[in-house]
């Protein structure tokens, strides 16, 4: 029986080492078989209570191997909400969608199938987003890394300052903020945690670091509210009125002197009475000339297409048409055809 023991487990670590030198998978790190996936499945699903692992809440088995390649390898590696997708999307992958792709390894040239790419999880909701994390927890329970309950706390800490009510003057945490402060919290997992394989008596490491971190200011920063930005007030706003004393204030800005009654703004020049209700300009801003809607005519010479003078474009004031002008308009009131 000793002897079949060892042979069995030489036999087995010899396996493991040379499925991590010559694995096909870029993480260099076999894939669990489907029949364990099942097996921790159903072990995971007795074990929680009062929550259902179907559907949105089904982890795929690629997440499984990410967490079982964190196991492996003995490294934390932060989990994105965009890597923590579902199982329906592998079921609804459709097998013709797999591609043979032909690579050059080690000197030696081999065609590998790879299968349907299930794209990113949505995460742009609250509700999404929580399924992504239940997600990722449910694969970090199969793979015995992080506890569901320990995971679960850490989940509602963080919808919990989501939904509080900001101060006066702050804004609300945003969804971005609460993945700021998870990539925050799995970073320093990374730099302190040692080891993340349970011990002899059952106790995984990570389930104490996450209960430590959930209150370290280093993690909880990332979910402050932030204080509202005030208007800009406008540099161009100055104030008239000298200061209290009667001395005006040396400030290199001359005030603005008020228009006086009865004198006309040179700046904006009045049209003609007969034009008044016409269009001054085109559509784009370009000034109408007046003098070519008038009886008298414009004498100036004109370039371009439309025609157009230093006084501005030659067209109809009225219908904002070129070929005529405001006196021979048809559209134009008291001129159409018959009066």
């Amino acid at each position: 029986m000793l002897r079949r023991l060892h042979f069995e487990a030489a036999t087995l670590v010899l396996s493991q080492l040379k499925t991590a030198v010559t694995s096909e998978t870029s993480e260099g790190i076999k894939k669990l078989p489907f029949a364990e996936k099942q097996a921790r499945y159903a072990r995971v699903k007795a074990s929680i209570s009062g929550f259902m692992i179907q559907g949105e809440t089904e982890p795929s088995h690629a997440l499984v191997d990410k967490c079982q390649v964190m196991y492996d390898t003995n490294s934390v590696v932060w989990l994105a909400p965009s890597v923590c997708t579902k199982r329906e999307l592998e079921i609804q992958a459709a097998p013709k969608d797999n591609q043979q792709v032909l690579k050059i390894e080690s000197q030696t040239l081999k065609v590998r199938t790879e299968g349907a790419k299930i794209g990113d999880a949505d995460h742009s909701s609250e509700i999404k987003l929580q399924w992504c994390w239940q997600r990722r927890s449910v694969a970090l329970e199969m793979c015995e890394l992080l506890s569901w309950q320990t995971s679960q706390k850490w989940l509602s800490t963080m919808f919990a300052v989501y939904a509080s009510d900001p101060p006066a003057n702050f804004s609300r945490v945003t969804l971005a903020q609460l993945i700021a402060a998870d990539k925050a919290l799995w970073t320093i997992l990374a730099r302190d945690v040692e080891s993340v394989k349970p011990d002899t008596n059952g106790h995984r490491p990570l389930d104490a670091a996450v209960e430590k971190l959930m209150c370290d200011p280093r993690v909880t920063m990332h979910m402050l509210s932030m204080p509202n930005k005030a208007p800009a007030a406008s540099s161009t706003t100055t104030s008239t009125e000298p200061p209290s004393g009667g001395v005006p204030s040396n400030t290199g800005v001359r005030p603005k002197k008020k228009a006086r009654p009865g004198k006309r703004n040179r700046l904006t020049p009045t049209p003609p009475e007969e034009l008044k209700s016409c269009y001054q300009s085109t559509s784009d801003g370009t000034p109408v000339c007046w003098s070519y809607n008038l009886s008298n005519g414009c004498s100036l010479s004109t370039t371009g297409q439309p025609p157009r003078c230093t006084k501005g474009v030659h067209m109809c004031a009225f219908c904002r048409r070129v070929g005529h002008s405001f006196q021979n308009c048809k559209a134009a009131p008291g001129k159409r055809e018959g009066h």
